[in-house]
Parts: C-alpha cells; structure tokens; sequence
C-alpha cells in the first residue's frame, strides 16, 4: 500500500507556503505533488476554466443581493480545480494505492502545519480498507453549506438538511473503483453554475 499526498497552490505573493508544505510532506510522503495553476494550463488546458478568475462575472450580482461569499474562491475557479486535479492524479497511480489531498494554507489556518505532520502510519489507521474517507472540521449543517437550488435539486425530501456537512480540505481517496466513481461524480457537480453564490 502506497501513500501520495498532494495539494494546491495559488498564492504567487508568499512562495513560502509553498516551500515549508514540501519540507514538511517530504519528511514522511516519497510521493507528493503541488498543482498550480500554471501546471494545469500546461498540462491539462481542458481544465483551464477550474483555474479562472470569475470575479468579474459575478462581483456586481453578488453586491446587489447582499449575500456573504469568499471573494477569493470567486478568483480562484470557484474551487472546481479540486475534483480534477484529484481524479487526474488518481489516474497515475498504481491500483490501490491511496491519495490524500489537503488543502495548503497554513498562513491562515496554522492548524494544517498539525496535519502536515502526520505520518503514514496515522492515515493506515483510519483507512481501514475503506474506498473514501471524508472529514469534518466544525458543524456548519447542509443548509448552511449549499445553495437553496442545489438542494432542491440533489438532496432527498427525506434527508435531514441540518446534517453536518463534509469538509473537503482534507480528503483520502482509494485507486480502485468506488475511488473514481466518488471522484467523477464530484467532478460532474462541480460546474460552474453549481458553485458560483447566485445561481
């Protein structure tokens, strides 16, 4: 059983989170890798739209309706580089072998740098053969976390919209069948539309 680890970076202006992530990784993960926007566009150009800024496209709407959002996902491809690039690396590993993603900034969350030190056997643990593992951080219920239309749309009359949601900051994926069907159904939802705050 192999272990990659792998992240995202987008913050041009502080290469040092970049730099103290691989140090920390390297110390206990042979195989780990950070996407970049630029790697993306080289690499995969069909997923050049997980990396646009939108904030043009949806900053005068979003003002008019008062909502809440992060104007830094608006930048940032709405986070829908995260399924992709998981799934794309997913592909070049040996079957069964397992993926974790985490997300990278721990100039803003220093808890992470807590994460970042835990070691292979830690995640051996708590895998326990399983395909996917999903976390939580705090509770923020379903109905806080999504769109009104996307529940609606998706979610079952009879499922409780107060649940705690998943966190996707920290994810661990199997290289096996159940693996990449959670990862190319994720990508499926993540389309713009599905994101952006309004729609």
């Amino acid at each position: 059983m192999n272990f990659h680890f792998i992240s995202f970076f987008n913050y041009s202006n502080n290469l040092n989170i970049k730099k103290k992530f691989k140090k920390k990784i390297s110390k206990n993960f042979n195989n780990f890798f950070v996407f970049t926007p630029l790697y993306i566009k080289k690499n995969y150009p069909k997923l050049n739209w997980t990396t646009k800024n939108y904030k043009k496209y949806y900053l005068k709407n979003i003002n008019k309706s008062n909502l809440k959002f992060n104007p830094y996902w608006l930048a940032n491809g709405l986070q829908s580089w995260k399924p992709q690039i998981i799934l794309c690396y997913l592909n070049k590993m040996k079957k069964d072998d397992y993926l974790i993603y985490h997300d990278i900034n721990f100039k803003k969350y220093e808890y992470y740098l807590e994460n970042f030190n835990l070691n292979q056997n830690y995640f051996k643990k708590i895998i326990n053969n399983k395909s996917i593992i999903l976390f939580r951080d705090t509770y923020q219920s379903i109905e806080m976390q999504c769109k009104s239309g996307l529940i609606k749309k998706y979610i079952n009359k009879n499922f409780n919209i107060n649940n705690n949601g998943f966190w996707s900051g920290l994810i661990i994926i199997k290289n096996d069948t159940k693996g990449k069907r959670f990862l190319q159904n994720w990508c499926k939802l993540s389309t713009i539309s599905n994101l952006d705050p309004i729609s």
